[in-house]
């Protein structure tokens, strides 16, 4: 992960969401010409934590998580440049094929998010 200058280029396709601590963007990387996620802290007050996720997520590699590309930080703010995985807002699911999960279930997925599974 770099500070300052990166090597990576992006341009921002869309919106895709947001968390309770960051905005997600479909972006391109130009320079490789493939699709990533770039995530930017929603508060300034939350950019050393952003900061240290960054670094922590990092750190992670799983198959099935999403790996972090780079960290930057311009005078305006951080930014986070991962892996873009295409799929559904896993909340979205929920509410709408379980608006009541048994609690029995609701361990079983917060395990495997957990875990990575």
């Amino acid at each position: 992960m770099s500070q300052g200058i990166t090597s990576v280029i992006v341009t921002i396709v869309g919106y895709i969401g947001e968390g309770g601590m960051q905005e997600v963007y479909h972006a391109k990387d130009l320079l490789l010409g493939r699709s990533v996620a770039l995530k930017a802290p929603k508060y300034p007050s939350a950019k050393k934590r952003f900061q240290r996720s960054a670094i922590m997520s990092a750190r992670v590699n799983h198959p099935n998580i999403a790996k972090t590309l780079d960290y930057f930080d311009t005078r305006a703010r951080p930014y986070l440049i991962e892996e873009l995985i295409d799929g559904k807002d896993l909340g979205k699911i929920l509410a709408d094929v379980f608006p009541f999960v048994d609690p029995y279930l609701a361990a079983m997925v917060f395990h495997h998010l957990a875990t990575g599974g």
